[in-house]
């Protein structure tokens, strides 16, 4: 079936050599019982084969959310014993070290906030037939605010959230192929063995600091507060990096409910959030 190539949105060295491998996707979580199963599924829908999570100590298992999934093999579950400090991008490292990879065996190292989206592309093979001659892809952010919900609305994620907020510094998060994977020094990006990673209008990526944003064919939508219900829920699970995620920074990134501010915080107890204080890097390295 031909694709249909439209102008100032395939990269003009596109290759259309189709691959024959597998799609995984993998992850760390903890306690996002309420989200995996809609992003699992928003994932599968896009073509993926298989999602490996690294679990970082729920408080309970998952049967009842990825049951099915898990015994279709469409999830695979995995416990992280490995390195405290920087958990996440040493589970990318041991699941790029777990197996022997083939030519077209390729990974999306996103987390549960973060749904792919692609321009014109039926699907993820698809996608990545226009950088098969690269190690990666990196695709960028775009970043979702609360869309004025204090309350967790019961509606699919991408209808729910709809207002951008601009980023200082926007990120990428990437798709590599695994056998070109050397390792990952950050959950946003990935040193090559061999070849180059790329933005999606093919400029090389040499590390998660630059000005790397571009939309061309595909991006992630990263759903960064949703409501306050959801930043209270993610504020007393606790984040891999002490300090980057506040009560502060929900109404930063949320102005127009700054109004509520002192309403809805007036009977917190900052106690219960075992990560908010001691304020370190933002937006650096794990997540």
């Amino acid at each position: 079936m031909s694709r249909k190539i439209m102008i100032g949105k395939v990269p003009e060295n596109h290759s259309v050599r189709k691959n024959v491998g597998r799609y995984y996707i993998c992850t760390m979580i903890k306690d996002e019982h309420p989200y995996i199963r809609e992003w699992a599924l928003h994932n599968k829908a896009l073509g993926f084969d298989k999602i490996v999570l690294y679990d970082d100590g729920s408080s309970h298992p998952y049967d009842d959310e990825l049951g099915d999934l898990m015994s279709e093999g469409f999830v695979e579950m995995r416990r992280w014993t490995g390195d405290r400090l920087r958990r996440q991008s040493g589970a990318y490292n041991e699941f790029v070290r777990s197996a022997e990879w083939g030519d077209d065996d390729y990974c999306a190292f996103i987390d549960v906030d973060e749904f792919i989206f692609f321009d014109d592309a039926e699907d993820v093979e698809d996608f990545m037939s226009y950088y098969a001659e690269f190690a990666g892809v990196g695709l960028s952010w775009k970043l979702y605010n609360a869309n004025g919900h204090i309350s967790a609305p019961k509606i699919p994620t991408p209808e729910a959230y709809t207002r951008e907020f601009e980023y200082f510094e926007p990120r990428i998060k990437v798709i590599g192929r695994l056998k070109d994977i050397k390792y990952f020094p950050t959950v946003h990006h990935f040193v090559p063995l061999r070849g180059r990673l790329v933005t999606t209008n093919n400029r090389t990526i040499y590390g998660m600091h630059g000005n790397y944003c571009n939309y061309t064919n595909g991006h992630i939508k990263h759903y960064l507060t949703k409501s306050w219900e959801d930043w209270l829920r993610r504020l007393r699970r606790g984040n891999v990096t002490r300090g980057l995620r506040t009560v502060d920074m929900f109404f930063w990134m949320n102005p127009d409910l700054a109004g509520y501010k002192d309403e809805l915080t007036k009977n917190l107890n900052v106690s219960e959030f075992p990560t908010i204080g001691k304020e370190t890097r933002k937006w650096d390295g794990d997540e």
